[in-house]
């Protein structure tokens, strides 16, 4: 089985208004994309990062959270494709 992934590069990507709900325990969430009317719409076909930026300091009543020993924001991303597409068996 061959494994193919995009490389797209920061100038060919357009931000959208999205909005993301989870739910309480935060295992799931659902992506709305905003219309410049206030409603949402489809999202069309083709490659989507959501890039995201996680606080380890949230303050004294939560945990404080470490990796290798710095407590700074970690910035990461999630990309996917629209269609989704499983390759033939």
């Amino acid at each position: 089985m061959l494994h193919t992934r995009p490389f797209i590069s920061n100038s060919q990507i357009t931000e959208l208004d999205l909005n993301i709900i989870k739910n309480q325990d935060g295992t799931r969430t659902v992506i709305f994309v905003g219309t410049e009317d206030g409603s949402f719409r489809e999202m069309d076909d083709g490659v989507y990062r959501l890039d995201f930026r996680f606080k380890r300091d949230i303050g004294s009543e939560a945990p404080l959270l470490k990796r290798f020993g710095f407590t700074d924001a970690e910035e990461t991303s999630i990309e996917f494709s629209l269609p989704c597409l499983l390759p033939a068996v």
